[in-house]
């Protein structure tokens, strides 16, 4: 799976090193000399370093045109050697194992894969110190075809949990916005893409968005999303971790535990911080803040609850643009919704937009007395359960 992925990746940009530049990635020479670094990698060299501005951040030049190895320690050097001499004998292959990196106590997670020039010739050898692709392949209804494992162990999750899933079920409320927004474009609202009109940059967008884990901690990612091709509507999502977040969605005596996902990046920052670093303390308003499916649940009636969803505090006496009903067929999935918007693809931006003016009745702002007459139309609505969302009413 890894290999697929990342072999598609690499298909729709020539310049890896443009594309990976939030990526901490090396290009070796067949000869282990590093001729080129991103500028995630330097920070990864350099621990000590808390923003990209930092003195302390590695210069290019400390690093190119040197031998990969005078980076990693002397308990690394063998096996480092063994893994370049077997991708160099089987371009196809793609290898991964722990380094120690010179005066770094914990070991990194590296990926050694075939570097191809723009002609896909073999040029050297990648070395990702992110370990394994965690990625995501996603269809034109945001739904997961495919994932690799790496994506799973990130989110905390089994591979079959997330499998035919949506994608933005583990996007936290933060970001969900903006990676429906990302995901709309590279689907193209559900329009068929004339061939005057690919252009695959257009159809590649790059953004940091916040994960949420199975623990309901808040993960920092960086997403590179690209569109496949022109006539499929398939976008493919790789995720790079970057951080674990103090944001907790839920309630401190209700907390999971972390994992060992959690513990490793935990005490992998104690370690490779300096002493004088201090644990910031979590806010506590955003310790607890609790998603808007949470907060509408006070709510027992189906047709008041959906509707406070939209609302920022769960008050169905406010009002719902546009962007709120958007945001509310994200956060509540398809098989979760009233009729009529069950089958409403989110990323098809004309007809959500359709389905709220219809609702509000033309009306820019949509009101709960419009919500409430559109749901009482038909029965469907009328005698529904609400849900799997409305798991907060015994029975439902």
């Amino acid at each position: 799976m890894e290999e697929t992925l990342e072999e598609e990746y690499n298909m729709v940009e020539d310049q890896y090193f443009s594309r990976k530049a939030h990526a901490p990635v090396f290009g070796l020479s067949t000869t282990g000399i590093v001729e080129a670094v991103t500028h995630a990698a330097l920070m990864q060299l350099s621990p000590e370093s808390n923003s990209p501005d930092d003195d302390h951040l590695k210069h290019q030049n400390d690093v190119l045109d040197r031998p990969f190895v005078d980076l990693l320690a002397d308990r690394s050097l063998n096996e480092f050697k063994i893994l370049c001499e077997r991708v160099k004998a089987d371009p196809e292959l793609y290898l991964v194992a722990d380094m120690f990196l010179k005066d770094q106590e914990i070991p990194v997670n590296m990926s050694f894969s075939t570097w191809y020039n723009v002609r896909a010739e073999p040029q050297g050898i990648l070395v990702n110190m992110c370990g394994c692709l965690a990625a995501f392949e996603i269809d034109s209804d945001g739904y997961v075809l495919d994932c690799t494992p790496a994506a799973a162990q990130a989110l905390g999750y089994p591979r079959s949990h997330i499998l035919n899933s949506a994608l933005v079920n583990y996007v936290d409320p933060s970001s969900i916005v903006e990676a429906q927004n990302i995901l709309g474009e590279l689907l193209n609202n559900g329009d068929d893409i004339k061939d005057e009109d690919w252009d695959p940059e257009e159809y590649s967008k790059v953004t940091r968005i916040n994960m949420q884990r199975k623990t309901k901690r808040v993960m920092q990612t960086t997403w590179d999303a690209v569109r496949l091709n022109q006539d499929k509507a398939v976008a493919l999502v790789i995720m790079h971790p970057e951080k674990l977040t103090n944001k907790s969605r839920c309630k401190k005596e209700d907390a999971n535990k972390p994992d060992k996902y959690e513990e490793l990046l935990v005490d992998r920052l104690k370690k490779m911080v300096p002493v004088k670093y201090q644990k910031e303390e979590p806010d506590e308003d955003e310790d607890m803040e609790l998603s808007p499916v949470e907060r509408a649940q006070k709510q027992t009636q189906p047709v008041k609850y959906h509707y406070a969803v939209m609302q920022k505090h769960g008050d169905i006496r406010g009002k719902c643009e546009f962007n709120d009903f958007h945001k509310y067929l994200s956060t509540v999935w398809q098989e979760n919704r009233p009729w009529e918007l069950h089958r409403l693809n989110v990323y098809n931006k004309k007809r959500v937009k359709t389905m709220f003016l219809k609702i509000s009745r033309d009306a820019e702002e949509m009101e709960f007395e419009h919500w409430e007459k559109w749901w009482n139309l038909s029965d469907n609505r009328k005698l529904w359960d609400g849900g799997g969302t409305m798991e907060h009413v015994d029975p439902p």
